[in-house]
């Protein structure tokens, strides 16, 4: 199947997917389609700003990964970093798109950023 994450709908708000802690390890978010879209402002972010690591995101697409002005990010106030990995089949494609993992304080390190690690997609473009 096809999982589609638009942007703003008519009531100018974006469409977002988010896991957010302020005292535990901040939550995984794994999804997994045949194609996955994110644009317009569209977002997938795992967080957490308390004492503990932050949340990593994967995305996996058996054929397409499109991503147009959307964001995947993980932040983590004072530990390490979430990890974003996409996977697939075909295309991995970002324009205008964001991949970020970030860390407000000295006390962790970002996390990494993974393209075609488990399935090697034919493209990745980027632009």
């Amino acid at each position: 199947g096809e999982y589609i994450l638009p942007g703003p709908d008519g009531l100018g708000l974006s469409s977002e997917i988010s896991a957010r802690g302020a005292g535990g390890e901040g939550g995984q978010i794994d999804i997994t389609a045949s194609t996955v879209e994110i644009s317009d402002t569209g977002r997938i972010s795992a967080a957490n700003f308390g004492e503990s690591n932050s949340g990593s995101v994967s995305v996996d697409a058996a054929d397409t990964i499109s991503m147009v002005n959307g964001t995947i990010f993980t932040e983590s106030g004072r530990r390490e970093g979430g990890n974003i990995t996409l996977n697939a089949g075909n295309l991995i494609s970002l324009v205008n798109s964001t991949l970020e993992t970030e860390v407000s304080s000295s006390q962790g390190g970002a996390g990494e950023i993974k393209l075609g690690q488990t399935t090697e997609p034919s493209r990745i473009v980027l632009n």
